[in-house]
């Protein structure tokens, strides 16, 4: 008997037995939680053994008081009309009794354990959470250059990339995206080729240009990029971007796969004295929001690093919601992609630069690329794979297959803006709710939110 019910034990660990942690069969609101069945497991193995005690239990009581009511309940037989029907009714009685006391015992067990799984998850939950935070306090912009430089190149190296392009450093302001001047390129060039010293993968391509083919398929070109054909090659993404003429400006310096467009690596830093702009101011709709003292990505359940891992890996794009040519998120994207790629393998796929820098005429709109994104009508087949980030690299088009999507929160304060992150994939099959975004402003700053300006400077 005792073996019979070891065995009976063990399957039901097994199989998962039916279990009474489980809601009554109600209408419940999904801002109670999910089902009490989820709970299961986040017991232990001990505390599962004695929840099956438990619900055996509360078996056994109900199966005792329902014997017990047919007892109490039993009239005098034709067959034994001699029988003490009273002492079977108050024996029914104590059965009843009996059986509500073991019911109540299962109960009180079960819900202790209720209370334990709910702790353990609320701390399992608080063990998968993630924040990924960056500060940008201004600084010399000399001095943003060289430690951002050395950051890109020392992480291009460490993921083997033989060949490493630079073609030169943009300014960005509300009026568009252009060249730097030649006397700035050159200083940068000196400080790459010290930083590179021996190992000789910085270059400067001729003749480069990004050329986006009508199947929507990209592919950059320059004198003797044959010779690189065998080479895992990154671009050099050197940004400047000035919100307006008075605040500091926002450095932005990555390495970009040629043949991917996965950002390989990347470091911003405010810069305090940042160069005028090459040409004259133009009147334009765009507005950039303020460089953040701040910025924290909260991922609650550790999503990303759990995409980052999968086998067979999405590449991700990060859009926002309300992203209006007349409102780029330039600022907003760029820190966004700090968060994620800075802090974790999550491939992340950027257009951005190179269409600003690239396609259209020599000076495009901050917010360009967002009506073109809206605008396309191709999509990448189902079956396409994701492009690897080493070795053999084809040629791929201009798609993904996910995407991180920033919908502003309607709580942002004062001197913060604050966006809800949430993960598709698959053609938006699937949509994961990953954390909020927040970005932390100075006091003084003015923050376009959806397209409006909020003065911070306490009206």
């Amino acid at each position: 008997m005792q073996i019979r019910k070891l065995v009976l034990l063990a399957l039901a660990l097994a199989t998962g037995a039916s279990s009474l942690l489980s809601e009554p069969e109600t209408e419940t609101p999904a801002a109670e939680g999910p089902v009490l069945n989820e709970l299961r497991a986040y017991l232990t193995p001990s505390q599962r053994v004695k929840l099956i005690r438990a619900e055996q239990m509360v078996q056994e009581g109900e199966s005792e008081i329902v014997a017990g009511t047919h007892y109490a309940e039993r009239a005098p037989s034709r067959l034994k009309p001699d029988e003490d029907i009273k002492a079977v009714n108050e024996r029914g009685k104590k059965m009843i009794l009996t059986g509500q006391e073991r019911v109540a015992r299962g109960e009180a067990m079960i819900e202790e354990l209720r209370g334990k799984a709910l702790e353990q998850r609320e701390q399992a939950v608080a063990d998968q959470a993630r924040t990924y935070s960056v500060e940008l306090r201004p600084e010399p912009l000399s001095q943003a250059l060289g430690s951002g430089l050395r950051q890109v190149l020392e992480a291009c190296w460490e993921k083997a990339y033989d060949s490493i392009l630079y073609d030169g450093i943009y300014l960005t302001d509300a009026a568009g995206t252009e060249l730097a001047p030649a006397d700035l390129r050159n200083q940068i060039y000196d400080r790459l080729v010290e930083i590179d010293g021996t190992n000789f993968t910085v270059s400067v391509p001729i003749d480069f240009e990004f050329i986006l083919e009508a199947d929507g398929r990209h592919r950059f070109d320059f004198t003797n990029a044959e010779a690189l054909a065998d080479d895992a090659v990154a671009l050099l993404a050197i940004e400047l971007i000035r919100p307006d003429s008075d605040g500091p400006a926002l450095l932005a310096v990555s390495a970009i796969d040629t043949a991917s467009l996965q950002v390989v690596a990347q470091s911003l830093a405010a810069v305090s004295d940042p160069p005028d702009s090459p040409s004259e101011a133009a009147e334009s709709e765009v507005r950039l929001s303020p460089i953040p003292e701040s910025a924290s990505l909260v991922d609650h359940r550790g999503l990303i690093e759990s995409l980052a891992g999968l086998e067979t890996p999405y590449l991700f794009e990060i859009h926002f919601a309300d992203e209006e040519p007349s409102s780029a998120h330039l600022v907003e994207r760029l820190v966004a992609t700090q968060l994620v790629v800075g802090h974790s393998e999550l491939a992340v796929f950027d257009r951005a630069f190179v269409t600003r820098a690239y396609l259209g005429a020599e000076t495009a709109s901050p917010g360009a690329e967002a009506e073109a994104a809206r605008t396309e009508e191709a999509r990448p087949p189902e079956d396409a794979a994701a492009p690897e980030a080493s070795g053999d690299r084809p040629e791929v088009d201009l798609f993904t297959n996910a995407s991180l999507v920033f919908a502003p929160a309607a709580e942002s304060g004062d001197d913060e803006t604050q966006f809800i992150v949430r993960a598709l994939a698959g053609e938006q099959e699937r949509v994961v709710d990953v954390g909020p975004l927040t970005l932390a402003y100075p006091a003084s700053a003015t923050v376009a939110a959806s397209g409006q300006e909020d003065d911070r400077d306490g009206e």
